[in-house]
């Protein structure tokens, strides 16, 4: 296997830059940065010593990485220089796979030499895979990107992925998962003791049921309550032009209250 060059430009969609003297801005890497093609979006690094430029086309970095040899002046002092990513042994692979394809991974990325450890993100689009070095994932990144890695299967997008080990990936992506798994319970829980909700067909079937109550339920509803009380009614019914009941007047005679002229006219007995 030969070895690594320095400066050596792969076939990603990132670039790396470097300041000296001050940081740039975003929308002033961006400008910049386009005279080589859409720059998709800029990260930098705590510090703000470094940052990686993503482009929207593997050849628009090229381009970047290979032209930009000399450090471009920036506004506010300082100079940004534009050089390739360096290579790592961690790929990230821009596919939406299944957990159950790992084995078919390590036969894939086994051609390219030693792999040490595959994680495929459950639901996320991407995996990682862990090589015994630099040189076995860079080839592996040279023959794989932009091409399916499966007969039939979608095509894959590549880059380095320079940070922890896929072990030490899978175990943050499990915590995540456990802090997300209840976060959903304890929403679930809220939902279920404030009673929940009835949903839109419910509220409509319930709705449905109270526009069509006519009068006459609500003048039944009122004489049932007066029989409880121990009362008597009086009820004068007359017919609306639609034909339907309308209670003009209820009085109730007993010693708690009584109602007259309609249902929104109280008046106490004292």
């Amino acid at each position: 296997m030969s070895m690594i060059e320095e400066r050596e430009v792969f076939p990603i969609r990132k670039v790396q830059a470097t300041f000296s003297d001050g940081r740039a801005s975003e929308a002033e890497i961006r400008h910049l940065a386009g005279v080589y093609g859409t720059v998709r979006k800029v990260m930098h690094n705590d510090k703000g010593e470094t940052a990686y430029i993503y482009y929207n086309r593997v050849d628009d970095a090229i381009a970047a990485a290979t032209n930009a040899t000399e450090p471009i002046p920036l506004e506010g002092g300082g100079t940004m220089l534009i050089v390739p990513c360096p290579a790592s042994k961690i790929l990230w692979v821009r596919v939406r796979l299944d957990p159950r394809d790992e084995d078919r991974l390590y036969e894939v990325f086994g051609h390219y030499g030693t792999v040490v450890d595959v994680f495929v993100a459950n639901g996320r689009g991407y995996l990682f895979v862990e090589m015994k070095d630099e040189v076995q994932a860079v080839e592996a990144l040279k023959d794989l990107q932009d091409k399916p890695l499966f007969d039939g299967g979608p095509r894959a997008i590549l880059d380095f992925h320079r940070g922890p080990t896929v072990e030490r990936i899978r175990k943050n992506y499990e915590q995540d998962e456990q802090v997300y798994a209840k976060d959903r319970r304890a929403n679930d829980f809220r939902g279920r003791s404030r009673g929940g909700h009835r949903g839109p067909r419910d509220f409509r079937d319930h709705r449905d049921h109270r526009d069509h109550r006519d009068h006459r339920d609500q003048g039944n509803h009122y004489h049932r309550e007066d029989r409880r009380r121990g009362g008597e009614v009086e009820r004068s019914v007359s017919m609306y032009p639609s034909g339907s009941p309308q209670v003009t007047s209820i009085s109730y005679h007993n010693r708690h209250f009584q109602r007259q002229g309609g249902f929104g006219n109280h008046r106490s007995r004292g």
